[in-house]
């Protein structure tokens, strides 16, 4: 069903607020479907950032890491992101508790398979390099040389009309002028660490924003040589009994390595200074290294929950802002979501109704019950790895028997995990099939047991303790062999 008072015709204008990734993805699909359809429409990506600036002003605050599945991806639409952009190829995970750590690989190495890291900005700020290595200036740049123009002026305003079937307003220009721009289209691309999501709030057509924490991210430099000899081309998990904070890692990325930490709760640089004093991060620096006083530092917003209504007539919000996946891949969810949506708005218009169920229906259903076990996969692997006798048994068990068909499967439900390779509903399923289960049972037993026995002899010494500072406070002395 499609109104013909909503369809994208010849002459169309559509205008994306922001030009991350999915302003550009969107723009990239748009420009190409509309090709296909025979018609033009004329594109406005409207972005206030300088992605050729360094640190968080020409940055939009993400780690900035691509799995295969979305590298292969650019490729088939002839975005192969140039190798200046790729800072380093990861080949594994290693996970590290307090009492041990495990290797993690892919569970099945072929050519070819490849997590490559790239920085969403300019670099690191203080950071010194020859040419642009920005991926979202990469992408940009692609959106302008397929028609698309681009406006580096901030949209202040998004203008609502009281007739649906007529064009939606941008207000947009630098201080003290305004300026304004019709859309038959409008994109929300704007992400959740942007203040204009709370004016699209106060539109009143629905839409509340999912909720959030801030995350800490944080660049190290020290050097590419040092970063290989350290690091390796591994990216780091960490789940070393720091409240808040519930996952950790450290990703090499050229001369830098990339500190992430994520909580349930909002972090701060006090968290940040905790982690990196811990002996197993201490560990794995060099010995007497210091954090220098200037450094790339941000407190990115992560969204823990979807948001409720993006959409309205002529009206739409891509990206992190509307639904992303769980932790995990939000430039991939963001690249197979643009697609949805662009070929969603040519095929039957935007209309809410049309919008309702050409793109939000189809994502929900791609990501919003996969996010429910998305965050019971992550609660599962935080209440393990922070029990540490439960952690040190289960490592030592997988390190001892790699070879067994058993632990094979073990490490493949974290590296599905770590990567986010399969949905989350997969990983969930394999890691609660009930015949690994039993054969888990003795391992879990003895863990289980260890615990009890250790919490059993800290609360007799706890007990004695007690006693003896009782004696003592009723002046009876110290006792004598």
């Amino acid at each position: 069903m499609t109104d013909k008072d909503f369809l994208l015709n010849d002459g169309s204008q559509i205008a994306i607020i922001g030009g991350g990734p999915s302003g550009s993805f969107f723009a990239h699909f748009a420009s190409r479907i509309a090709r296909e359809r025979g018609i033009h429409v004329n594109i406005m990506i409207f972005e206030g950032k300088d992605f050729c600036q360094k640190g968080p002003r020409g940055c939009n605050l993400c780690s900035g890491k691509k799995k295969k599945k979305l590298y292969d991806g650019l490729k088939d639409q002839n975005l192969c992101i140039p190798d200046r952009c790729i800072e380093s190829v990861i080949e594994g995970y290693s996970l590290q508790t307090q009492d041990g750590h495990i290797e993690i690989h892919h569970p099945k190495p072929l050519p070819g398979k490849k997590i490559v890291t790239v920085y969403r900005g300019n670099g690191p700020m203080y950071s010194d390099q020859p040419e642009n290595i920005s991926f979202d200036r990469f992408l940009l740049k692609h959106a302008e040389s397929l028609g698309v123009k681009v406006c580096e002026e901030v949209v202040k305003e998004v203008v609502l009309p009281s007739n649906s079937k007529e064009r939606v307003k941008i207000i947009f220009g630098k201080e003290g002028l305004n300026k304004e721009l019709t859309a038959d289209l409008v994109v929300g691309a704007f992400g959740i660490n942007t203040g204009i999501q709370e004016k699209i709030k106060n539109l009143g057509f629905g839409y509340i924003p999912p909720r959030t924490v801030r995350a800490c991210q944080t660049e190290i430099y020290l050097g590419e040589e040092e970063v290989h000899k350290l690091f390796k081309n591994k990216i780091h998990i960490f789940s070393l009994g720091i409240k808040p904070i519930t996952y950790a890692k450290l990703i090499p990325r050229g001369n830098y390595v990339t500190v992430g930490l994520i909580g349930k709760t909002d972090l701060n640089k006090a968290h940040l200074h905790e982690f990196l004093g811990h002996p197993v991060i201490r560990h794995m620096f060099p010995e007497g290294w210091k954090m220098e006083k200037k450094h790339c530092i941000c407190f990115p917003k992560i969204q823990t929950t979807q948001a409720r209504h993006p959409f309205t007539h002529r009206f739409m919000i891509l990206g992190n802002a509307a639904i992303s996946r769980y932790f995990k891949n939000g430039i991939e969810s963001t690249f197979v979501v643009s697609e949805i949506a662009a070929r969603s708005v040519f095929a039957t218009g935007v209309s809410e109704n049309a919008l309702l169920h050409g793109y939000y229906e189809p994502v929900k259903n791609l990501f919003g019950s996969d996010n429910f076990y998305g965050r019971k996969i992550f609660d599962l692997n935080e209440f393990i790895t922070s029990r540490r006798s439960i952690s040190f048994s289960y490592l030592s068990f997988l390190n001892a028997n790699r070879d067994s068909p058993l632990v094979k499967k073990q490490l493949e439900i974290l590296w599905n995990m770590f990567t986010g390779s399969i949905p989350y509903r997969e990983v969930f399923f394999k890691a609660c099939n009930p015949i690994l289960q039993f054969k888990l049972i003795p391992i879990t037993v003895i863990a289980l047991t260890k615990h009890a026995v250790e919490l059993a002899v800290s609360s007799k010494e706890l007990r004695h303790e007690k006693r003896l500072s009782n004696l003592g406070n009723k002046g009876l002395g110290p006792l004598e062999d």
